[in-house]
């Protein structure tokens, strides 16, 4: 549990861009202390969920931490991880919004000579938003940017060479059952939008076993006898 709780942490410190987390923490804050008794109540229990959520989970999967299976876990992490990007976001107006209280209040406790006029008061209200606005985008911007090289698969087409591959090992129009999804989408993808081997008729067994899929689909099998309504 410990193990994957510290492989957890890392992934978390590297999805988030620097001072994340401290806004997650500001805005959980702001939560908490809102005047609203809705927002009060919803901050805890959705704080609470997440933190239960990663310790259950953490404790009852049994994977270990090969590549693979890690890739399997962290499908389950996105669920938690949602919420603190979203006390983040909190944070940051948050942030913004005291900043503006702030300067404004500091406005108000100047001598009457040096008092700003109030469109001058208000007008630090855009500077403000502006300033979080700038905040968010160029963190968006930073993330993407350091980190477009690992998730960039546009010259990638191993996937479609091997879906090719497969289908021009069939004989002529074959019938081919297709069980799993990975099976299924590797051949359907080249054989119905690249028209590669549209002789062969591909067949998901899986697919088939619903009540909609005969009276959808049995159209584009015009080679296959379909005996039954499912």
């Amino acid at each position: 549990m410990l193990s994957r709780l510290a492989v957890y942490g890392e992934n978390l410190r590297s999805e988030m861009m620097v001072g994340a987390p401290l806004f997650a923490l500001v805005g959980l804050y702001a939560c908490i202390r809102s005047p609203s008794a809705a927002v009060r109540r919803a901050s805890v229990v959705l704080s609470l969920s997440c933190v239960v959520y990663v310790l259950v989970f953490h404790k009852l999967a049994n994977l270990d931490l090969r590549p693979l299976f890690l890739g399997v876990q962290a499908r389950f992490w996105q669920q938690c991880n949602f919420y603190i990007y979203l006390y983040a976001g909190i944070g940051v107006k948050f942030t913004a919004d005291s900043l503006a209280a702030l300067v404004k209040q500091q406005g108000t406790t100047q001598p009457q000579r040096q008092q700003p006029s109030a469109s001058a008061s208000s007008s630090f209200l855009r500077p403000a938003s502006l300033l979080a606005l700038l905040v968010c985008t160029s963190s968006l911007g930073l993330h993407l940017y350091s980190n477009f090289h690992r998730a960039d698969h546009s010259a990638t087409d191993s996937f479609y060479k091997v879906g090719v591959a497969m289908l021009e090992s069939f004989p002529p129009n074959s019938l081919v059952l297709l069980n799993g999804d990975l099976n299924h989408n590797l051949l359907k993808y080249p054989n119905q939008c690249e028209g590669v081997r549209p002789d062969l008729s591909l067949v998901s067994l899986q697919l088939m076993s619903w009540d909609w899929w005969v009276p959808m689909q049995r159209h584009h099998y015009q080679n296959v006898t379909i005996p039954g309504v499912r």
